[in-house]
C-alpha cells in the first residue's frame, strides 16, 4: 500500500500536467454522468405529461358572471380578435350562450336553455369553425346529425341570421327560476315553438332543424351585449396545445377580460423542447464516453512511462497479477475520492440552478440514487481499467535488454 501512495505522489510530482488533466477528466465525466441522469428524468416526466395529452387538446376557461356585472358577447369579440396569429393552427372556441325562452304555460317562470356556437379565428376575424360544422353536416349518427329540417347555411351564419338548430326530438335540459328557486328539468322544446318559431331573449327564431345533442345557434345571431355561459378552447384536429399557446392566449384574455375570466393552470408538456432534450442527452452520452477513454489513455500513457519500473518488478517475482491489482488500486485510490468530491459539487451547487431550467430534475435524484450512479462508475472503472491494464502488462517477465535497462 506504501507503494501505491508513492506512485501517486510521483504522477503528482513528476507529471503534474498529466495528473491534472486526468482530475480533470474524471471530474468532467462525473458531472456529466449525473447530469445526463437528471435530464433523462425530466425528459421522462415530461414525456408522461404529454402521453396523456387528451386532457392538454382543450381547456375551459373559468367565466366569472355575477347578477351585477357579466361578461359580454362584444367583450369575448374584443378578446378574439386581438389574439397573435403565431399560432400553428387555428384557435377554435366553442361557446355557450344562456337562452331565455318564453314559458307559455307559466309567465312568471324564467326558463333558460344552453345553446352552442362554434367559432374560430384567423387574421384577427371571427369565423365558423368548418371543421365542427362539417362534421355535423356529414355525419351519419342520430346523436350528432340533423335528423329532422336543415342546418343553418354558413351564409346565416356570417349574417346572424335568427336561426337555430335545437336537439334531437326537441328535447332539451332547461334551468327553471321561479319564486327565486332554479330547477333543472328535461323539456320538450317543441311546446315553446309556434309556427316554427321561438322567442329567444324577447327575439323570434326560427327552428330550422333538430338533431344534435345541444342546441347550436349562428354566433352573430346572439345580440353584442348577450351573457356568455362557458368558452372552451382547443386546436384544429385537437393539436396538443403547448406552453407557449396557452401563455398567448392567457396574457390576451386575462389584458382584456380582467376578473370576468379565470384561466385555468395546467401543466403543460413543453413538447418542442424533444429533440432539445434527445439532442443534449446523446451530446452528454457523447462527453461520457469521450472522457473514458481520455482516462483510460491517459493512464495507459503513465503505465508506459513506467515500463522499467514495472520490467523491474517481474523480473524480481512480482506476479502478472499482483502488479495489476497494484496499478488497479492506483487508479481506483484517485479516481473515486474525485468522484465523490464532484459528486457533492453537483448536488450542493450545480443541481439549484440546474433545477431553475429543468424543474423536474431536481425530484429525480436521492442517497440511494447517487450510491447507485457510484456503484456503476465504480464497476464499469473496474472492468476498462482492469482491461487496459491486463492488456499493457505483459504474460511474461521481459528481460533487462528488452526493457532497454
Amino acid at each position: 500500500m506504501n507503494f501505491i501512495f508513492k506512485n501517486i505522489c510521483n504522477f503528482f510530482t513528476n507529471q503534474k500536467i498529466f495528473f491534472i488533466l486526468l482530475i480533470v477528466s474524471i471530474a468532467v465525466s462525473t458531472l456529466i454522468l449525473n447530469f445526463s441522469y437528471g435530464l433523462y428524468q425530466n425528459y421522462n416526466t415530461l414525456k408522461r405529461i404529454s402521453h396523456n395529452a387528451e386532457n392538454l387538446s382543450e381547456f375551459e376557461i373559468g367565466v366569472n358572471n355575477t347578477n351585477n356585472k357579466y361578461l359580454r358577447r362584444q367583450d369575448l369579440d374584443m378578446a378574439l380578435t386581438k389574439l397573435p396569429n403565431s399560432f400553428k393552427k387555428s384557435p377554435c372556441f366553442l361557446v355557450t350562450f344562456p337562452l331565455n325562452i318564453n314559458d307559455v304555460f307559466n309567465t312568471s317562470s324564467n326558463v333558460k336553455i344552453l345553446a352552442l356556437s362554434f367559432i374560430k379565428i384567423e387574421n384577427h376575424k371571427i369565423l365558423i369553425n368548418e371543421l365542427s360544422y362539417n362534421s355535423i353536416k356529414n355525419s351519419n349518427d342520430s346523436n350528432t346529425a340533423i335528423t329532422e329540417g336543415r342546418q343553418f347555411s354558413i351564409n346565416e351564419f356570417y349574417n346572424g341570421s335568427k336561426v337555430i338548430n335545437m336537439p334531437n326530438n326537441g328535447v332539451v335540459t332547461a334551468f327553471i327560476e321561479n319564486n327565486g328557486k332554479v330547477n333543472f328539468q328535461h323539456i320538450n322544446i317543441k311546446d315553446y315553438v309556434k309556427d316554427g318559431q321561438i322567442l329567444i331573449n324577447n327575439e323570434n327564431y326560427n327552428v330550422i332543424g333538430y338533431g344534435f345533442a345541444y342546441p347550436i345557434i349562428p354566433y352573430f345571431s346572439i345580440n353584442s351585449d348577450s351573457k356568455v355561459e362557458r368558452i372552451a378552447f382547443g386546436f384544429q384536429d385537437n393539436s396538443i396545445i403547448t406552453y407557449k399557446d396557452y401563455n398567448n392566449i392567457k396574457k390576451v384574455f386575462e389584458s382584456e377580460l380582467g376578473d370576468l375570466i379565470t384561466m385555468p393552470e395546467p401543466e403543460f408538456p413543453d413538447v418542442e423542447n424533444y429533440y432539445f432534450y434527445n439532442t443534449i442527452i446523446i451530446i452528454s452520452i457523447l462527453i461520457s464516453v469521450v472522457s473514458a477513454l481520455i482516462i483510460a489513455l491517459l493512464y495507459n500513457y503513465i503505465l508506459i512511462r513506467r515500463w522499467k519500473s514495472l520490467t523491474i518488478f517481474r523480473l524480481c517475482g512480482c506476479t502478472r497479477m499482483k502488479i495489476i491489482g497494484m496499478y488497479l488500486a492506483e487508479c481506483l485510490l484517485i479516481s473515486v475520492p474525485i468522484f465523490l468530491l464532484s459528486t457533492v459539487a453537483y448536488d450542493r451547487f450545480l443541481l439549484p440552478l440546474l433545477a431553475k431550467r429543468y424543474e423536474n430534475m431536481a425530484g429525480a435524484y436521492s442517497i440511494k440514487l447517487y450510491a447507485l450512479i457510484f456503484g456503476i462508475y465504480f464497476v464499469s472503472s473496474i472492468i476498462v481499467l482492469f482491461l487496459m491494464i491486463f492488456k499493457t502488462i505483459p504474460r511474461k517477465a521481459i528481460s533487462i535488454k528488452g526493457a532497454g535497462l
